[in-house]
């Protein structure tokens, strides 16, 4: 178990640190190579600025940064900036997508968002697509709806 002391040093750090924090309004994006089923192919990486990991908010939890980057958009917004993403990547085999936090987090990316990020995904003729997430948050039925959409 995580001493108390430290775990509320922790959050206040986070809190000052999210104090001084620009939400952002745009998806970050680039391409890079990467080797899928034995090749090298075009990948293309999609950073979107949703509201953040939820387990950053509440626990004060320290792994990564991107907690400082979310932001505070939409649904619509939030289909927009990554189908332009996506757009701007030019064609990519391999797609991506990192979230300020859990992408099968359904606080971050609704049914709503889900569906328009795979239609934009079928769109671009994506054939392999990587998602971060936190194992809390990946059930069998939020996997199945996305096999299914693809």
């Amino acid at each position: 178990m995580i001493d108390k002391a430290v775990n509320k040093s922790v959050q206040a750090i986070r809190r000052k640190g999210l104090s001084r924090a620009r939400t952002r309004s745009k998806a970050s994006s680039w391409k890079e190579v990467d080797t899928l089923e034995g090749g090298l192919v075009d990948t293309g990486v999609v950073i979107l600025p949703t509201r953040g990991c939820s387990w950053a908010r509440k626990s004060g939890c320290t792994m990564c940064g991107y907690i400082y980057d979310a932001g505070d958009l939409g649904d619509t917004e939030l289909a927009q900036l990554f189908k332009d993403a996506v757009a701007g990547l030019g064609p990519v085999e391999y797609l991506k997508i990192f979230t300020s936090g859990s992408f099968f987090d359904s606080r971050e990316v609704s049914d709503e968002l889900l569906h328009s990020i795979i239609q934009t995904v079928n769109d671009a003729g994506v054939e392999q697509l990587q998602v971060e997430s936190r194992p809390e948050y990946v059930k069998a039925d939020g996997l199945s709806q996305v096999v299914d959409m693809l």
